[in-house]
């Protein structure tokens, strides 16, 4: 190999060196992002009771501690709740009081500037439901029925000779709309709640 072929191969291996090493200054160099410190722009509602879902708006608000007047939230709110840079969500927690919110993150903390209002819980019922009447009474499964009564709060269950129904929808503090479901035996309705159970006065027909 003569000297002009090695004289080319040595100036690539230190034009190739040299732009490495001039990358990997550059790299070393460069300043890193820091992160920035949340700022609070709305908080939706402004009161509410123990379980209430408080939506925070802002920005940098990734990965949060929200405090309602110094006592810890759940965050995000209920799993349907994803939180993001510029909103998050958490819940009224069981023993916060009257004062500013709190959202801490890696970049910092901010406070609001207004007291969010924690208000009194609504009073749980303490009657068992009652079942007045069901309509229709007969039907196969996927009929929707309406049940008629009362102390129908806190909801836990209606059931089609033991089965439950996956779709239910409270229309009123005293009425119920229910699916019949698939697999539903012929017999007498429940309706569940915290405080019992109750069975309607006529028993619905499955057909």
């Amino acid at each position: 190999m003569t000297n002009l072929t090695w004289n080319r191969v040595g100036a690539s291996v230190f034009a190739s060196v040299l732009v490495a090493m001039l990358l990997a200054s550059a790299g070393a160099g460069s300043p890193k992002r820091a992160h920035l410190a949340p700022v609070i722009t709305s908080v939706k509602p402004t009161s509410g009771a123990v379980g209430t879902v408080v939506i925070i708006s802002g920005s940098d608000l990734l990965e949060p501690t929200i405090a309602f007047n110094k006592v810890m939230a759940p965050t995000p709110a209920t799993p349907e709740f994803t939180n993001s840079a510029t909103r998050i969500t958490a819940l009224v927690p069981p023993g916060a009081t009257t004062g500013p919110i709190t959202v801490t993150t890696s970049g910092g903390s901010v406070t609001t500037n207004s007291n969010f209002v924690v208000t009194p819980s609504p009073p749980r019922p303490t009657t068992k439901p009652v079942i007045s009447r069901i309509s229709p009474t007969t039907g196969k499964p996927g009929t929707t029925i309406t049940i008629t009564g009362s102390n129908f709060a806190n909801l836990t269950s209606v059931k089609f000779g033991g089965i439950k129904a996956k779709m239910v929808k409270a229309l009123s503090k005293q009425r119920l709309s229910a699916r019949v479901p698939v697999g539903a035996k012929s017999g007498k309705v429940a309706v569940s709640t915290v405080l019992g159970t109750a069975l309607s006065t006529e028993p619905f027909a499955v057909k």
